[in-house]
């Protein structure tokens, strides 16, 4: 069989969300590479705040540290969306991830009473699970130098029924946790929630509303776990997360540290 060109497999539609006087262009995929991945091309074009890109299957999705994102055709929501900086006078682009993570929370739990928490630093789980990752990319203006906006890319899992083996046994979808939930309304649902929820003047200009739930549902405070910062690997206890989203961690010497990036992992008691 030939093998098929990315714009062979792309199938797309596009829609216009009005509400409250803004507007999100959305685009609409069959299948992507990657959401983010055409989302930053796209702005590097010259597509607007509030656009956003969605897509049935991804072949290419990432996570952090260039992890893959299990995305297969028609299981999940995969959307990415563009925030302005200037436009939208983002106070910290840091904290993207954090008001990202809380709105995909509300969305989830408002639409199918799933109670989700936030695993540091943008992934949610259900129970000992991971059920969705975040990912924010800035797009840099290049005479500047300067990020100009940030895409905001989000993968649900909805009707994931098996995973691969390595992460068969860590990761679930909302139908596993709630077989009631139409899967195929849900996608749309939530992809038209969540872009409401970004239209909101709140995600800019209420950071300590956003934190404070963000702090809330953070299911690592109190845990033991393993702190991977690049070459230093050592165990620590989480204590708290600050105002600008670092993790707060005290290590066995009675050291405390505020860490803005890295690997964390629950150390298992024995």
């Amino acid at each position: 069989m030939p093998e098929r060109r990315e714009s062979e497999l792309l199938s797309n539609m596009k829609l216009r969300l009005e509400e409250d006087g803004k507007t999100a262009d959305i685009y609409m995929y069959n299948c992507l590479e990657s959401t983010n991945t055409t989302l930053k091309n796209m702005a590097k074009a010259g597509a607007g705040h509030g656009t956003v890109v969605i897509a049935k299957e991804q072949t290419a999705g990432r996570g952090r540290f260039g992890r893959k994102f299990f995305s297969p055709a028609d299981t999940g929501l995969y959307m990415s969306i563009l925030m302005d900086v200037e436009e939208t006078g983002i106070s910290d682009i840091s904290l993207l991830t954090c008001g990202a993570a809380v709105i995909t929370l509300q969305a989830i739990e408002g639409l199918t009473g799933i109670k989700c928490g936030i695993k540091w630093v943008n992934d949610l789980y259900i129970e000992s699970k991971k059920v969705c990752g975040i990912l924010a990319e800035g797009v840099v203006e290049h005479t500047t130098g300067k990020i100009k906006s940030v895409v905001v890319g989000i993968g649900i899992n909805i009707d994931t029924k098996c995973f691969p083996d390595e992460i068969e046994n860590i990761a679930t979808s909302i139908y596993k946790e709630n077989t009631t939930a139409n899967p195929k309304d849900l996608v749309t649902l939530l992809a038209m929630d969540i872009t409401k929820r970004f239209m909101s003047d709140d995600v800019f200009k209420n950071d300590e509303k956003y934190m404070s739930i963000y702090r809330e549902n953070q299911i690592l405070i109190g845990k033991n776990v393993t702190v991977h910062g690049g070459s230093e690997v050592y165990e620590a206890k989480v204590v708290d997360v600050d105002s600008k989203g670092r993790l707060i961690v005290e290590k066995s010497d009675g050291v405390k540290e505020n860490l803005f990036s890295g690997e964390v992992s629950v150390k298992m008691e024995v």
